[in-house]
């Protein structure tokens, strides 16, 4: 067998041989992994900033490009609308402060009966009035001690609260009162005997007393008493009886008074009767038509309305009800 002459290397060295490297790659191969962490491609996206690419980008986010999954930017609205709506917003506040403090505020405390009083007494001492009228507020006996004989006073109405026989006796004291109203107030026989001394009473009217015809009968002695008005729940028909002495009436007016045929015989007696007006009487239509047929010139009111056989039967200005003034009213 032949041998072989060894081999050498490069250099002729007797070394052994040793494996052969790979071979290098070329630079631009060996870079080739890292060209992502490039900065020409870190700043690739600039492209974008250019006019083109910028509206290529907003091509891209339009809703049609998205599938129309994003909402269009909302409209902007009017600014008066939205100083509109806060105004209402504004008044709606209010108010309902406004409700809140009436709601939790306590009521204003009603006027002294008695400074009340006083104003219209001193406009009688003036001369600037003849009346004094309280509707709305609850008078009591105490209440009237400051008009005792107070000149000038011509008509005193009371609708409210309640004056017995003693606070009567100062009504007594004034001496020019001609028309007297009182509600409400008990007013006995005792207590009428004091008005004897009012001379120039023309009305009177008591439609909730306690008389009866004894009692009413000492007005006798008032020579210009022309109207009467009376009434009460403990009123009997007999009461007619004591009316009758009364001959200068002109108008009568009786609630709640039982009147029979006998008793409207009597009232119709009086020489200068006008006015007849009875409230749920006990008159039978034969009295009625005894009425009718002997005194037809009598204006005759039942229960607050003229009487279908009235021959004098005719329209009021007011309305049915009947007016104090021709004796009857509340």
């Amino acid at each position: 067998m032949t041998d072989l002459p060894p081999t050498s290397n490069e250099h002729g060295s007797d070394a052994p041989p040793t494996a052969s490297p790979s071979p290098e790659l070329p630079p631009a191969a060996a870079d080739a992994p890292a060209a992502a962490d490039a900065p020409a491609a870190a700043d690739s996206p600039a492209v974008v900033d250019t006019p083109a690419a910028a509206d290529s980008a907003a091509a891209v986010r339009t809703p049609a490009a998205a599938g129309g999954d994003e909402p269009p930017e909302p409209r902007r609205r009017p600014p008066y609308l939205v100083i509109a709506a806060a105004t209402m917003l504004g008044v709606f506040a209010l108010n309902g402060i406004r409700l809140l403090w009436d709601t939790h505020s306590e009521p204003e405390p009603p006027v002294r009966i008695d400074l009340v009083l006083g104003e219209q007494i001193a406009a009688v001492v003036a001369g600037e009035s003849e009346a004094i009228e309280l509707s709305d507020r609850e008078v009591r006996d105490s209440d009237l001690e400051p008009l005792r004989e107070l000149g000038g006073l011509r008509t005193l109405i009371f609708d409210s609260g309640v004056v017995t026989d003693a606070g009567l006796a100062v009504i007594a004291t004034l001496p020019d009162l001609s028309h007297l109203r009182l509600r409400n107030s008990p007013i006995s026989d005792a207590g009428i005997a004091s008005l004897t001394e009012l001379e120039n009473l023309r009305v009177l009217n008591l439609p909730q007393s306690q008389l009866t015809a004894d009692g009413v009968a000492r007005l006798s002695g008032l020579p210009r008493l022309r109207q009467l008005r009376l009434g009460g729940s403990e009123s009997t028909g007999d009461l007619s009886r004591g009316v009758a002495k009364l001959e200068n009436l002109r108008a009568v007016h009786l609630i709640d008074v039982p009147v029979s045929d006998a008793g409207l015989k009597q009232l119709a007696a009086l020489p200068y009767l006008e006015s007849l007006y009875l409230d749920n009487p006990s008159v039978t239509e034969a009295g009625w038509q005894w009425l009718f047929e002997n005194h037809p010139e009598l204006h005759v009111h039942l229960n607050q309305q003229h009487h279908d056989r009235d021959p004098a039967r005719h329209p009021h200005h007011s309305g049915e009800g009947a007016s104090e003034g021709a004796g009857g009213g509340g």
